[in-house]
C-alpha cells in the first residue's frame, strides 16, 4: 500500500514539474485540463521512461530522486528530439531553396506534427537552425556569404545560379524597355519569379547590381541621357511602393531614400529623336499621347522626358499643365489661345464668348449670373455663335 502511494505521489510530482516548466515557457496550459494533457503526453511520448520511473519508485521506495532524474531525462530527450527536428528542417529548406537566410534559420522551430510538439516548442534550443548551418559552413559542406547585412547559406553553385537567373531576367526586361520606349528608370519593377520570402532582399540586391552593370554598358555603347527626377516630384514613389505591398522595413527604407535622393532616368537620345517627331507641331499634347510613345509611368518621369525634349529642340518648347487628374502639355506659342480670360488658367480647350475666351467652369458661372440678372428683370446681353434658324442679321 505504501509503495502504491509513493508511486502515485512520484507520478504527480513529475507531472507537476513538467507542467510548471511548460507553463512558464509557453503560458499555454491552464488548470486540470492542462495537467491531464501533460500526463497523457508524458506516457505517450516516453513510455519506457515512464515505466522505469514507476519501477524505480517501487524498488527504491523513494520519490524525490527518481522524479528528479525522470524530469531531467524528459527535458534532455525533448531538447535532443527538437534539435534533430530543427536540423532536418534546416537542411530540407536548403535542399528546396538552394539558399536560405540567417533570419529563416533562426526562426526554425520543431514541426507541429510531432507528438511531443508542445514539449519541444517549450524546451527547444533557441537559434539551433543557425548553429547547424554555421557548423556545416565551418566544415565547408555548404557555402556562406553576407550580403547587405544579412548572412546566407547555400549549396555549391546555387549563389551563382540565382545571380545569373536574376541578371538574365533584369537584362531581358531592360532590353525590351529600351527597344520599345528608349527609357529605363531606377524606379522600375521587375517580375522576378520567387516563392521564398526570405530571399526577397537578396534578389533586390542582385537586381540593383544587374541594373547598374546594364546602365554602365549602355552609357558606353549608346548616346544616353541621364536625368534625375527631383525629390519633391518623386513623393508618389512611396505610395506606389505601398500599393505593391512592401514586404519588409528594409524595402520601405530603400523607397524612402529614393524619395529623398530622387530617381534617375536613362534615355536613349536616338530613340527619343525618333519619337519626338510624332509630337512635333502639336499645340496640345495629352498625357495618353506621351504614354503611347514612352509607356505608362509616373507623371514626374513624363515631365522629365518632355523637359529634355524642350531643352534639346527649340520647336519642342512645352509646358506641363495640371488640373487635378487631368494633365497635358501645351506649346509655348499656344498658351495665350488656351488661357481663360477670367481665372487666367490654361486649359486644353476654351470657348469664345463675346470678345473673350473662357474655360468651361468660368463660362458656366457667367451664364448663371446672366440667368440671375434676367430673373431680377435686368437687361442682359448674351452672345451667340450663330443666329437662330430663320433669323437674318443685317450688316
Amino acid at each position: 500500500m505504501g509503495t502504491a502511494i509513493l508511486t502515485i505521489i512520484g507520478i504527480l510530482l513529475v507531472i507537476g514539474i513538467i507542467y510548471l516548466i511548460l507553463k512558464v515557457a509557453m503560458g499555454a496550459l491552464v488548470g486540470v485540463g492542462g495537467i491531464a494533457y501533460v500526463a497523457v503526453m508524458l506516457i505517450r511520448c516516453f513510455p519506457i521512461l515512464s515505466i522505469a520511473l514507476v519501477g524505480a519508485i517501487v524498488y527504491s521506495e523513494d520519490v524525490i530522486a527518481p522524479v528528479l532524474l525522470y524530469a531531467v531525462a524528459v527535458v534532455l530527450l525533448t531538447r535532443r528530439r527538437a534539435a534533430k527536428d530543427i536540423k532536418e528542417q534546416a537542411f530540407k529548406k536548403l535542399e528546396e531553396q538552394g539558399i536560405v537566410s540567417e533570419h529563416l534559420a533562426l526562426g526554425l522551430e520543431p514541426s507541429e506534427n510531432t507528438p511531443i510538439y508542445i514539449f519541444a516548442k517549450a524546451l527547444q534550443p533557441k537559434g539551433y537552425g543557425k548553429k547547424v548551418l554555421d557548423k556545416a559552413a565551418a566544415k565547408h559542406r555548404i557555402g556562406t556569404k553576407t550580403c547587405d547585412g544579412t548572412r546566407y547559406y547555400f549549396d555549391e553553385g546555387e549563389w551563382e545560379k540565382l545571380a545569373s537567373r536574376v541578371a538574365n531576367e533584369v537584362i531581358a526586361t531592360l532590353n525590351n524597355q529600351m527597344q520599345k520606349y528608349g527609357i529605363i528608370s531606377e524606379n522600375m519593377s521587375f517580375n522576378i519569379d520567387n516563392k521564398y520570402s526570405d530571399l526577397r532582399s537578396l534578389i533586390d540586391v542582385h537586381i540593383k547590381d544587374s541594373f547598374a552593370h546594364y546602365v554602365q554598358r549602355i552609357m558606353d555603347e549608346r548616346d544616353v541621357i541621364s536625368e534625375t527626377i527631383p525629390a519633391a516630384r518623386n513623393s508618389m514613389a512611396v505610395v506606389e511602393a505601398q500599393i505593391r505591398r512592401i514586404q519588409s522595413l528594409r524595402e520601405f527604407m530603400l523607397v524612402k531614400n529614393r524619395e529623398r535622393e530622387g530617381v534617375k532616368l536613362f534615355i536613349d537620345k536616338t530613340v527619343l529623336t525618333e519619337k519626338k517627331n510624332y509630337l512635333q507641331g502639336r499645340a496640345v499634347i495629352e498625357e495618353k499621347d506621351v504614354d503611347k510613345l514612352f509607356g505608362e509611368r509616373d507623371l514626374a518621369e513624363k515631365e522629365v522626358i518632355m523637359n529634355i525634349c524642350s531643352a534639346l529642340w527649340k520647336d519642342m518648347d512645352y509646358k506641363l499643365v495640371e488640373h487635378d487628374a487631368d494633365h497635358f502639355w501645351i506649346h509655348a506659342t499656344a498658351v495665350d489661345k488656351h488661357t481663360c480670360a477670367d481665372c487666367k488658367e490654361v486649359y486644353k480647350s476654351v470657348e469664345k464668348y463675346g470678345k473673350n475666351q473662357y474655360c468651361k467652369g468660368c463660362l458656366t458661372k457667367i451664364h448663371e449670373q446672366e440667368d440671375a440678372d434676367e430673373a431680377e428683370g435686368k437687361s442682359v446681353r448674351r452672345y451667340i455663335s450663330a443666329p437662330p434658324p430663320g433669323v437674318k442679321i443685317e450688316m
